[in-house]
Parts: C-alpha cells; structure tokens; sequence
C-alpha cells in the first residue's frame, strides 16, 4: 500500500516535481518531431530531457511518498546521478553548437564517465555540495558563456537556451544554499521553488533546440 506523505510542503514539492517529470515527457516529444533534420542532435537533448524527466520522478516519490530511510537514500543518489549527467551532457550540447560536431563527439563518452566518477565519489564521501562546486557549477557556466557568444552570433535558438541555463543556476543556486526563507503561506518551499525554475528553464530548452533542428 503506497501511503502519501501528510506534509503540505512535501505534498507541494511532489506535484511541483511530478510536472516537471510530464513536462519533461511533453519535451522529448517536441524535440523528436524534428529529430529526422540531426539525428545526433535530437538524441542528444531527447537524453538531456529524459535526464530531467528521471530525476523528477524520482524527486516527485522522495517528496510525495512515505518510504524508508534507504530507500530514500538511493534516490537521492539518483537525483545527483541525474544532476551531474545533466550537466554532463549540457557541456556536450554546447560543445556541439559552438565547437562543431567532432569535437563533441570526441568529448561525449569520456565526460560522462568522468561524471559518473564524480557521482561515486559524492556517494562515498556523501560531498554533495562539494560535487556542485567542482563540477556542476563550473559546468553550467561553461554552457551559459558558449550559449552567450553563440547569441552575440545570432544563431538560431541560442538565446532560448541561454536563458533555459541562466533559469538552471539560479535554481540550483536556491537549492543548494539552501534559501529557509523561500515560503509561501507554508506550502512553497526551496524544494518547489526548484522545480518550478527548472520547468521554465525546460520551456526554454526546449523553444531553443526546436528553433535549432527547425531552421537547419
């Protein structure tokens, strides 16, 4: 029997992140739509959204339901899983926009094993805010400058996706200071101001790579 957590504010994060995970869906269908025009493309963001859409779940049952303690351990290892492959990828994409094609390809495989490296490195030594500084946070600014140029250069779609990784800090930058203050009539917590920066910066993502694959 699947008993549902009695907090208001985990209930609130729980649905904030379960639309995410359906937004996250919604995404990967938009951008398979124009998959046919960059096959390699439209595997690429259909992954960093499946990313999303992983970690939303997971995040919706760590918040909405009452399970036990180890189990909520291993999904907070999924999430940091997710977040840092997240990243990962974000890196690849940028990469492959500003870079070419080659150069992503040559970075994919060996970034995200370094990735994952990093992730049982976190999990042994339970550094979460440590992995956030020494390779997400670096690698979500890495992504905003290339996204930045490459809208000084006009190119199609840059400017959404610019402004889907600007969302993506700041919501990490809620979550990982750990911002107590965030409330709403006590309902709306960090947890949910995450998700909810995290479904506008997927509505920009996803403008963009559509603007991208469409105008090629």
């Amino acid at each position: 029997m699947i008993n549902i957590v009695h907090s208001p504010v985990a209930q609130c994060s729980a649905v904030t992140a379960l639309f995410l995970a359906l937004s996250s869906a919604g995404s990967i269908c938009g951008v398979s739509q124009y998959h046919y025009k960059d096959p390699w493309k439209g595997w690429l963001w259909a992954a960093i959204f499946g990313l999303i859409l992983f970690s939303a779940g997971a995040g919706a049952v760590y918040f909405g339901i009452d399970i036990s303690f180890n189990a909520k351990i291993v999904l907070r290892q999924i999430l940091l899983f997710c977040s840092v492959q997240f990243s990962a990828f974000l890196i690849v994409a940028a990469v492959d926009d500003y870079f070419g094609r080659y150069s992503a390809k040559r970075i994919c495989y060996p970034l995200i094993s370094v990735a994952t490296a990093f992730c049982f490195i976190a999990f042994i030594f339970q550094e979460s805010i440590t992995l956030f500084a020494y390779f997400e946070l670096p690698a979500l600014l890495f992504a905003f400058f290339i996204y930045l140029r490459l809208e000084l250069r006009t190119k199609p779609g840059a400017g959404w996706i610019l402004l889907g990784v600007l969302l993506t800090l700041i919501a990490h930058f809620i979550q990982k200071n750990m911002i107590e203050a965030l409330t709403l009539g006590h309902l709306f917590d960090k947890n949910s101001a995450f998700y909810i920066f995290q479904i506008l910066a997927l509505i920009n993502f996803t403008k963009g790579i559509r603007k991208s694959l469409r105008l090629q």
